[in-house]
């Protein structure tokens, strides 16, 4: 079964968060998230180096949690301490347009 990743959409009249599942191979060759599950710290690492670009962290209710900018070596490591358990998602943003998303999975 391949990997998918949920993408947020946004919400309905009832507050009901609305994400869209797509084939996340694109994802998988530009964003890698090490470990995960995760416990206190991760790295992620976005392919191909040489691009800017950054990283936001989203709670599964669609609410930002955290923007974060990755220089031209593609590597950024980010400590997780402030944020519990649960699933949460990634969304990596290239400086040439080029998008990806990644599930993360905090367990402690």
């Amino acid at each position: 079964m391949p990997d998918a990743a949920a993408t947020f959409i946004g919400t309905n009249n009832l507050g009901s968060i609305a994400f869209k599942m797509t084939n996340n191979n694109v994802g998988d060759n530009y964003l890698k998230v090490m470990p995960n599950p995760a416990n206190s710290n991760i790295i992620m690492a976005a392919l191909p180096q040489g691009k800017t670009g950054h990283i936001s962290l989203y709670a599964i209710d669609g609410r930002l949690l955290l923007n974060a900018n990755i220089d031209d070596k593609g590597e950024l490591s980010l400590d997780l301490n402030s944020f519990g358990n649960g699933v949460y998602m990634l969304r990596l943003q290239l400086s040439d347009g080029t998008t990806a998303n990644q599930k993360l999975v905090i367990a402690r």
